[in-house]
């Protein structure tokens, strides 16, 4: 993680992939988008293993009580603690205005100084006290600071402030009324108070289908309740950004990643004999071609071991981001065959299949020995006929299907800009194609059909050899290509610059002299906070920063068009680690999804933050 002194102005840069196809309005693009899910009931340990947190989990932080707003600030301000850093905060350039001051909370955050981000808050309401948007923000931070009431306070001071401000459009079309049913549920959690914070969110998510953090705390409510079944569905909702419905199966990789960079195999040409004398004639170059496969795929299955290895010691020093979204990246390629998201892709492997069972059959009526005479089955013309039959169906739909299954998990390492992930990826394909051609090598060469073409019945004449075999040409896709690596989206922070680009998440930091003050939480690159809390700095719970234009502005890089729903999003740990990111566009803004991307200046962009707390499948 780099650090820069002495920054003022910061970029929030996304670079996410988008499908090739035209979309419907809204553009939803977020890191979590292929996060690895399994549907409700897949696994039979899913819900014994949430069961498990529900000790740990379900514990209040504090006795609830009532709490009035003056005093909820004072002590929020003792919280914070640091009056030194506060009063320096409040003569620095980051204390001039509210814009600024929540710029700079979102920075804290960033470099997991939760009691920094409260006093950039605090600083916020100062300049403009009627705004419900800060107190609500505020809250979320309290709640992690494990203090449920005083953060209950200042949402009922925020419910209570400019009621038609908290319905109108906010950031990913997140109202500030759905932000605050959020951040009341989430603290109601923290005060043991299952039921009402089930009503709380459930109010959120009907407000903000996009709102996976209240998908989250809904799943946390449940759970406490003993309804774990209900539990393990919501929570799989929530895994990713994209609005669901608790039990659906998730969105196939195809839908969500774009795969129009993959790359296509050059397969190699294998005569099948249609005659006995070929048939002899051909059975040296056919058992050569066989061995030559198979030692491809022992030096193939050496490289995906060094390859994974090399993966593991790149993930370890990786953001939780990253780290999440490459596994998920890899997990997606993996979805191939009979159990394909993509039904095309499905549809060939069920084909390749079923051609391969056919074979199998015939080859079995073929060489089966008739009891009478002792004579190979092989020389009823009939039954050998059937067998070439099969066997050049099946090289065509075998084909068919590698092609296609290359192609795919060329085009989701293209995806990918980590170069040991993209190793891993394209060694897999290779491995799937020098299989693929196994399967009918074996058949022509090793199990009879080509050894006993002459035996009993028949003693063919001798022909010319076959051609030498070429083994399969298996092009690499590039790695995070220009036209991927172009999606872009900017929008101008403080204290922090967070970039996503093919998956890569990563954080450059600068201290100014308000923020060195207050307390860093840091954790291991790439580790989950120590212990299993739902609250706290010590916990897995995460705080999101929501950043959209706000109402009446044309903030550059955005069009005359932009509406106020737009925006982008980031998700922190407690430790200030990136936990998820992504952007939301209609498709009337002129912003080129494709191209470029957006630029958006900080002072003009509304923020407001929601909390989440520790629960995880």
């Amino acid at each position: 993680m780099g650090t820069r002194q002495g920054c003022f102005g910061v970029a929030l840069a996304f670079a996410l992939s988008a499908p090739a196809a035209a979309e419907a309005a809204p553009t939803v693009r977020a890191l979590s988008d292929v996060a690895s899910v399994a549907p409700a009931g897949s696994t039979a340990n899913g819900e014994t293993l949430l069961a498990a947190q529900r000790t740990a989990m379900c514990k209040r932080v504090t006795k609830p009580r009532t709490v009035k707003f003056t005093a909820a600030l004072r002590t929020a301000g003792r919280v914070a603690g640091n009056a030194r850093g506060a009063k320096r905060l409040s003569r620095s350039a980051d204390g001039r205005t509210h814009a600024r001051a929540m710029s700079a909370a979102a920075g804290a955050l960033a470099q997991g100084r939760p009691k920094g981000a409260l006093a950039a808050l605090l600083r916020a309401h100062h300049l403009k006290p009627r705004d419900p948007g800060t107190l609500i923000s505020a809250a979320a931070v309290l709640v992690e600071l494990e203090k449920p009431n005083e953060a209950l306070a200042l949402l009922a001071r925020a419910d209570g402030k400019a009621t038609a401000k908290l319905r109108r459009s906010g950031a990913f079309d997140i109202r500030p009324s759905a932000a605050l049913a959020n951040n009341r549920g989430y603290a109601l959690l923290a005060q043991g108070r299952w039921k009402p914070a089930g009503r709380e969110l459930a109010k959120a998510i009907r407000q903000a289908p996009l709102l996976a953090e209240a998908r989250r705390n809904q799943a946390h409510a449940e759970l406490c309740q003993g309804k774990v079944a209900a539990a393990h569905r919501t929570l799989i909702a929530a895994a990713r950004r994209q609005p669901a419905t608790p039990g659906d199966p998730p969105k196939p990789a195809g839908e969500l990643l774009d795969l129009a960079h993959g790359t296509a195999p050059t397969l190699p040409d294998i005569e099948i004999p249609a005659t006995t004398p070929r048939g002899k004639a051909l059975s040296d170059s056919l058992a050569a071609a066989y061995y030559a496969n198979f030692e491809q795929s022992s030096a193939l299955a050496l490289a995906d071991g060094e390859a994974t290895l090399a993966l593991n010691a790149a993930l370890s020093n990786k953001p939780p981001a990253t780290a999440k979204r490459l596994a998920a990246v890899l997990a997606a390629s993996r979805l191939t065959g009979t159990t394909a998201p993509d039904p095309e892709l499905r549809r060939l492997a069920e084909a390749e299949r079923t051609a391969w069972q056919q074979m199998s059959h015939a080859r079995s009526a073929a060489f089966e020995t008739p009891g009478d005479t002792g004579e190979n089955a092989f020389c009823v013309p009939a039954l050998r006929d059937a067998l070439y039959l099969q066997i050049v169906a099946y090289d065509r739909t075998m084909r068919e299907y590698a092609v296609a299954e290359y192609r795919y998990r060329t085009a989701i390492a293209a995806t990918v800009a980590e170069p040991a992930l993209h190793r891993v990826l394209m060694v897999e394909a290779d491995q799937k194609v020098a299989i693929h051609l196994a399967s009918l090598l074996q058949v022509l060469a090793l199990t009879g059909s080509i050894t006993d073409w002459d035996r009993g019945c028949y003693k063919p004449p001798s022909e010319p050899d076959g051609a030498g075999y070429a083994p399969p040409g298996l092009p690499d896709s590039a790695s995070c290509p220009a036209g991927l690596r172009d999606i872009g989206f900017q929008a101008n922070l403080t204290v922090a610059t967070v970039t996503i680009s093919c998956q890569e998440a990563s954080l450059e930091l600068s201290t100014p002299g308000w923020l060195g003050g207050f307390a860093q939480i840091t954790h291991s690159p790439g580790s989950t906070p120590s212990g299993l809390r739902p609250f706290g700095t010590s916990s897995n719970a995460t705080t999101t920063v929501f950043a959209g234009p706000k109402a009446q502005s044309n903030p550059t890089g955005f069009g005359p068009n932009t509406t106020v729903k737009d925006g982008v999003y980031v998700t922190f740990g407690a430790d200030g680690g990136v936990q998820d990111a992504g952007l939301r566009v209609d498709v009337s803004a002129d912003v080129s999804i494709n191209g470029t991307g957006a630029a958006v200046q900080g002072t003009t962009m509304d923020f407001t933050f929601v909390g989440a707390g520790g629960l995880g499948t």
